[in-house]
């Protein structure tokens, strides 16, 4: 069960998870900035 899991999860295009983890971490850097700017 967990074998099949596992496979199903790493046949996903490898393309659409790098570009979310990539969204992700533009928004936190954006929404880290905006929270310096507030503190500052």
């Amino acid at each position: 069960m967990k074998n099949s899991f596992t496979t199903s999860f790493w046949q996903k295009p490898l393309v659409s998870q790098v570009r979310c983890i990539t969204l992700s971490n533009i928004y936190f850097s954006v929404s880290f900035l905006f929270f310096l700017c507030e503190l500052g």
